[in-house]
């Protein structure tokens, strides 16, 4: 190849290469509302059919050995506590890492232009994505830590090094922002993490295909160059863009790949939601800071590779030198279906508290399909594999336990099974899992007599004798009169282990406190078998 064709083969600069995460990141943000919708819609029109044809084969996972709690064992509020400041030291000492790493970087002489402005810019910044693990029990403090970054953003624009990235003011703007909005994904919009994975793999893979197309036009018109008029332009322009669109279709494709092997990780327990998004924005914010290198591409890429590496092995090791509690307890949401919003903040804050407690069990519906929007199991569905998600039939839904995962994941957080049913097995579901959990969250805000499947629930709680196991979430439409009929009816006369009124300021807190007393008994069910030590931790 002559020495003038050997120049097409890196047709962007090694900076502007670097920052392709960035591109791909800006491509998916504006699909994440439009793909959560599109699966919205699909997953309650499923659900609102009579019954389907059951999968040939389910997957289930190894039931662990059942380990009892011991005598000495911290009480499930402890349990939860050590959980949390165990991920929360963790985050601590893979974001120490990460700014040890940059300092090396920096003296090592990696990086031009870096300015004292500069690298208190990016210590704002990479906070952001550790801050996945805390628990934000106010908006107000998830709105402050977003204006930091925002002001460290402009801070940066007006006052850094003009040579930054080597881009103009307004495309560094634009870089700041977007990589502030990854605060705003960490801190405040939850929801919205699973599909910007998602989108922003193959937005990536997509971006990745338009370089390769850009490299194989240039590479082609230097070997063999195309004629200038006439029918064989024409002939040769839809040739280059058919190449065009077979190349960037086989990256885009390409990119289902590691979503398919994240699925399959996330399944056993290997990687979180969590835990992938913080991967993803470190790789979004380390690969735009490696575009102020001095390095070529290569070994830009080999740095930005190691960086993530040592961040991800100080993370591991910090997990496992910190002690796990081994105690857990189910919990079982159970609902009036209901579109207001402040119902799904407070049932949000409450199942992802609980998950550092134990699994957590609900029938999916439509209300909450956008709130515990999975990326496991978005990626199961844009693979068409989404039977695998439902119980389909009665008869299914009679083994639904021997297909819900107790174990926690490798940071120490339990699952959230999100169980969908057709209209003929959702009260098999239901009857299944009354029986087999610790407490129960009964959320009758808007509850009355023309909301009857949760009518039906509170008759199945009473009858089961599950109601002093359960606490109520009320408001002020919720009509006790109606709820005590069709409690009575069913059996013996029992009360619910407590009533929270949702308007109350610390409504969530109480409701939690008093879940983990009613949770905290020296029995196990059938779910909460922990896993034996080394399983995942």
């Amino acid at each position: 190849m002559s020495f003038d064709c050997s120049s097409v083969l890196e047709p962007w600069s090694a900076a502007q290469a670097m920052v392709l995460p960035l591109f791909g990141l800006i491509c998916a943000l504006p699909l994440a509302p439009l793909l959560r919708r599109f699966y919205s819609r699909r997953m309650v029109a499923l659900m609102s059919l009579a019954e389907v044809a059951a999968p040939l084969s389910a997957e289930v996972p190894k039931s662990p050995v059942p380990v009892l709690s011991s005598s000495n064992e911290p009480s499930l509020a402890q349990c939860v506590r050590q959980r949390h400041v165990r991920l929360v030291r963790a985050s601590l000492i893979a974001w120490l890492c990460a700014n040890a790493v940059a300092l090396v970087m920096v003296a090592a002489h990696v990086f031009y232009g870096v300015t004292p402005t500069s690298y208190l810019f990016w210590l704002v910044l990479v906070c952001s994505p550790f801050l996945v693990n805390l628990q934000w029990q106010s908006t107000r403090r998830a709105v402050l830590l977003i204006g930091i970054g925002a002001a460290a953003s402009v801070l940066q624009v007006l006052f850094g090094h003009e040579d930054t990235l080597g881009y103009s003011l307004s495309m560094r703007l634009a870089n700041y922002l977007v990589m502030v909005l990854v605060f705003y994904l960490a801190t405040a919009h939850r929801t919205l993490r699973a599909i910007v994975i998602f989108a922003g793999i193959v937005a990536i893979g997509t971006v990745v295909g338009i370089y390769m197309a850009v490299v194989a036009d240039a590479l082609m018109t230097c070997l063999h160059p195309f004629p200038r008029a006439g029918l064989s332009l024409a002939l040769t322009n839809m040739t280059t863009l058919s190449l065009a669109v077979v190349i960037i279709g086989l990256f885009a494709g390409l990119s289902f790949v590691p979503l398919l092997i994240i699925e399959r990780w996330l399944r056993r327990g290997w990687l979180s939601d969590t835990l992938t998004f913080a991967a993803l924005a470190l790789t979004f914010l380390f690969a735009t800071v490696m575009g102020t290198s001095t390095f070529a591409l290569v070994p830009r890429l080999a740095l930005l590779a190691l960086w993530l590496a040592a961040v991800g092995a100080a993370y591991a090791v910090a997990l496992r030198a910190s002690r796990w509690p081994r105690k857990a307890r189910t919990l079982l949401v159970l609902r009036v279906f209901s579109r207001d919003h402040r119902s799904e903040k407070a049932l949000d804050a409450l199942q992802s508290r609980w998950q550092l407690a134990g699994p957590v069990v609900q029938i999916g519906g439509p209300d909450l399909m956008a709130l515990n929007f999975g990326l496991g199991q978005f990626i199961r569905f844009a693979t068409f594999r989404v039977d695998h998600l439902f119980q389909a039939t009665a008869q299914q839904a009679r083994g639904l336990f021997h297909g819900l995962d107790p174990n926690p994941d490798f940071e120490g957080r339990f699952r959230l099974h999100e169980v969908f049913c057709t209209n003929s097995a959702w009260r098999v579901a239901v009857e299944q899992l009354v029986d087999r959990v610790d407490a129960v969250l009964l959320d009758v805000r808007g509850f009355g007599n023309h909301r009857e499947g949760t009518m039906y629930e509170v008759e199945l709680l009473a009858r089961s004798g599950r109601l002093p196991q359960t606490v109520g979430l009320f408001d002020a439409e919720t009509d006790w009169d109606c709820f005590e009929r069709h409690a009575a009816a069913s059996g013996a006369l029992q009360a619910l282990a407590g009533r929270i009124d949702a308007r109350s300021p610390n409504a969530i807190d109480a409701c939690f406190q008093r879940l983990l007393a009613i949770a905290d008994r020296p029995d196990t069910s059938s779910l909460s078998a922990p896993a034996s030590e080394g399983s995942r931790l």
